[in-house]
This record gives structure tokens, sequence and C-alpha cells, in this order.
């Protein structure tokens, strides 16, 4: 059985929505990594990216209508290889930054963001503690020194589990926004690709 006429010379429209829907699907089966998510919320994050694939298909649509011809497959392949390589340096990236930028608490068994910027207020307890300890007082740049060379997730645990009165709030706001952000666009990114590839695919297959 021949597919209907509209099937055979469209195929590319259905094909491009499966790859988006696919694309939803799989943002599902990659949860973002604990100690990333804007306000604790995993699902957030989640929805975000997969309200904005569909999104993503209706803009590329727009020109996978206009640029259709023979004559712009090697365009449409061009522009895939680049969003290809994008969405491959986003997951790298935040793979990379999400080791240096959390620790993992064996004790507590929870992700958490770390920051570089210590607080005054834990300085002083630096300070402190090393006055007890030893019985001298130390400089804010000696405390700050042990303090790096204390486990990251030390730190957090002895500061009521809250990275924030460890370093400062906005450094890790900061760099909880970084992950976030790179956590959602890989995978748009990556369907702009495929379809991008699929078009170039159909403007082949096209006569002139």
């Amino acid at each position: 059985m021949k597919p209907p006429d509209w099937l055979k010379n469209n195929w590319n429209h259905p094909a491009q929505g499966v790859t988006a829907l696919a694309g939803a699907v799989l943002s599902f089966s990659v949860p973002p990594s604990d100690g990333i998510a804007l306000g604790d919320s995993n699902l957030l994050l989640n929805l975000t990216r997969v309200f904005l694939i569909p999104i993503v298909w209706l803009i590329m649509s727009v020109p996978a209508r206009i640029f259709s011809r023979k004559n712009h497959a090697w365009k449409w392949f061009w522009f895939s290889i680049p969003m290809f390589l994008c969405a491959i340096t986003i997951w790298i990236a935040q793979s990379q930054l999400y080791a240096r930028w959390t620790c993992h608490s064996d004790l507590l068994n929870r992700q958490f963001p770390v920051g570089r910027t210590f607080t005054p207020s834990v300085i002083k307890g630096a300070q402190a503690n090393e006055e007890i300890l030893s019985g001298r007082n130390i400089s804010e740049d000696e405390a700050r020194s042990i303090l790096s060379a204390t486990p990251d997730c030390k730190l957090i645990e002895r500061a009521e589990q809250d990275p924030n009165r460890v370093w400062n709030a906005d450094e890790i706001m900061f760099r909880r926004d970084v992950l976030s952000i790179l956590y959602i666009a890989g995978i748009p990114i990556f369907v702009i690709a495929m379809i991008s590839a699929l078009q170039g695919w159909y403007c082949v297959s096209k006569k002139n």
C-alpha cells in the first residue's frame, strides 16, 4: 500500500514533530541533577525544557516551509552541524561545571552547590574555632586558607546544610542559574539540529 500523496510529499512535517516529541520525552528521562534546580524545583526545570521544545518546533517550521527546495539541502546540513556541536558542547560544559560547582555529602546523601567567596560569618567562625583549639588569633587570610583546605561538604554540614551560610549567596545563585540554563538549553538545541538534518534530507528528495 502506497503512502498518501500528502505524506509522500510532506513527510518532513510529521518526522520533525516526532523528533520534537521524542525530545520532550527525553527531557523527563534525563532529570536535572541535585543541587542545580532553581528553588530546588527539578519539576520546574523539566517543565521549562518540555514547553520550550514545542516552541522551538513551531519556530523552525516557518523557515522549513520557506526553504524547502532541493538547492536548500546543503544549507540545512551545514546549519545542523554547528547545532549538533553546540548541543554536545553544552552537555560537556554542564557536566564539567557541575563537577566543579557542586559537592556530594556522603553523610546526608545529597548534592549541594558550592561557591568560592566565604561569608564574613564563616570566616569569623573559623577564627574563633582556631582560638579555642590552639589558643592563637589568626588573620582572615589564614582563616580562608583553613576553610579552603576543608572539604566543601564538610563546611555545609557544619552550616546547617545551607551553602549560603558558607559562601556568598549571589555567587551560589549565579552558579545555579548557569547550570540551570545549560540544563534547559541542551536538548532543545539538539532538537533544532535534528530538525535541520531532517529538513536537509527532505530537500534532497525534492525534484526541484
